[in-house]
């Protein structure tokens, strides 16, 4: 059950001013509500994923500068997704993340305040609602800025990644790289499009020009 929801527009993922964030979140009265648990979701492409079998946590930096760097400004995290039998890693802010923590000072509480990526809640989210089919499917899920394409064959996760886009055609040439990449045919390939933006529709009819089964 959703009490409250609040988006707010205040700046680019890592180039967030932590004295602009802590002033906007000294003036939201949800902090001040008694919660029996918080999960904090990080949105961002700045993520790596891997054969939970394969992770080790001393490697975790390793695997994560072979896609991106790391500066000091940002820590890094990891998770099991133990559906998909995948390990997430990846980056976020320190000072975002601190601020956000120092919000609940209840010491009972803060033990159960829970981060997560949102590769992770859409990969969840996925395996239950494909688990129980036999076929390849993939599926885009459209963000404001970003957009996660996610292949799975077989009820088996076999790609996963999220792509900043400008306009209406990065969505397609990604898309159909993912597909040419994997030797994916278009046309029997099932694809399902989800998520939010302005301009869905005209993604949806770009996509459809290519893809029979959207």
């Amino acid at each position: 059950e959703v009490l409250l929801y609040n988006s707010f527009e205040v700046a680019d993922f890592f180039e967030l001013n932590p004295h602009t964030f802590e002033e906007l979140l000294n003036n939201i009265d949800v902090f001040l509500m008694d919660f029996k648990n918080v999960k904090i979701l990080f949105e961002s492409p700045f993520y790596t994923l891997m054969p939970a079998a394969l992770f080790e946590e001393a490697e975790a930096e390793a695997c994560y500068s072979l896609k991106y760097a790391l500066n000091e400004n940002e820590m890094l995290l990891n998770h099991r997704i133990p559906d998909f039998g995948a390990q997430i890693i990846y980056a976020v802010p320190k000072a975002t993340l601190n601020l956000l923590l120092d919000k609940f000072t209840d010491s009972s509480l803060r033990e159960r305040v829970r981060v997560f990526h949102h590769a992770h809640a859409l990969l969840s989210g996925l395996y239950f609602r494909t688990n129980h089919l036999n076929k390849e499917v993939c599926y885009v899920n459209l963000c404001e800025k970003t957009f996660d394409v996610v292949l799975i064959k077989n009820s088996a996760l076999h790609f996963c990644n999220t792509y900043n886009f400008n306009n209406i055609e990065d969505v397609l040439y990604f898309v159909m790289h993912a597909y040419q990449s994997n030797q994916l045919k278009p046309d029997a390939y099932n694809c399902y499009l989800s998520g939010h933006h302005e301009h869905l529709i005209q993604i949806k009819d770009l996509l459809h020009t290519y893809i029979k089964n959207l």
